[in-house]
């Protein structure tokens, strides 16, 4: 084929300096703000509810009629009202009862100040699953008579177990 050219494939453009420059500073900008984010809400997905306490420490708990209340470092806060159970690990838990005896709880309770959150789940059968540093569990299962627990964000958000089963949520906003 006399006189045809063939023509050499297309460049592919290089990235410029200044592109990567901007993408790594959105990057690290990214960073920080996960780093110095408030206690984060709580995020739904198919079967269960990831709440937004990982990585937040207890600060203190306190006792009110029947009810305790876990406070985390950022403001959230887990009222508990329901039977509960409190070990370090899955199988070997001690059943707490706040109706039966109200002392004995908080005392078990006032083991978790300055404990890190390594996971916390609110499964979408109603049963709250807390794991925190050094692997103590504490779980609270549904109740057919009263909310067991509930969790107040800072943002105002509101995750509540109902009674019977079910999740409730109200936004902050």
């Amino acid at each position: 084929m006399r006189g045809s050219r063939i023509d050499p494939p297309p460049r592919r453009r290089r990235p410029v300096v200044g592109d990567l420059t901007r993408r790594l500073q959105r990057v690290r900008l990214l960073a920080q703000w996960c780093e110095t984010a408030p206690v984060a809400i709580a995020v739904e997905l198919e079967d269960r509810w990831i709440v937004g306490l990982r990585d937040a420490t207890v600060e203190s708990t306190r006792s009110e009629e029947f009810r305790l209340v876990v406070a985390f470092a950022g403001g959230a806060e887990l009222t508990i009202e329901g039977a509960t159970t409190l070990g370090p690990t899955a199988r070997a838990t001690e059943r707490l009862d706040l109706w039966a005896n109200p002392s004995a709880t908080t005392d078990s309770f006032s083991g978790l100040v300055g404990r890190k959150v390594l996971s916390a789940v609110a499964f979408k059968t109603v049963h709250l699953r807390i794991v925190f540093s050094p692997g103590l569990v504490l779980r609270v299962p549904a109740d057919n008579h009263h909310e067991p627990w509930q969790i107040v964000f800072p943002s105002g958000q509101l995750l509540v177990s109902q009674p019977g089963g079910g999740l409730s949520t109200w936004s902050g906003s």
